[in-house]
């Protein structure tokens, strides 16, 4: 399942200042909704940087929707 849409997630990636395979990578979990096992096999980014730029991504999208009071 996804968690955002590809403009919420180049908006963070920006926020974030993510780059590179590790990002693309973070698209693919958030926004195409493969697995983080998927999304390193695709982009060659290594598996422990994928699951934590997955969930920076995951925790700053939950801290501005909580910030303008979104329901996500």
């Amino acid at each position: 399942m996804a968690d955002l849409n590809a403009k919420q997630f180049e908006t963070l990636a920006l926020l974030l200042r993510s780059a590179g395979p590790t990002k693309e990578a973070a698209r693919l979990v958030l926004v195409e909704g493969k697995t983080v096992t998927e999304a390193v096999a695709a982009t060659g980014a290594l598996q422990p940087n994928v699951s934590r730029s997955v969930a920076r991504f995951r925790e700053k999208h939950r801290l501005i929707a909580e910030g303008y009071d979104l329901t996500i």
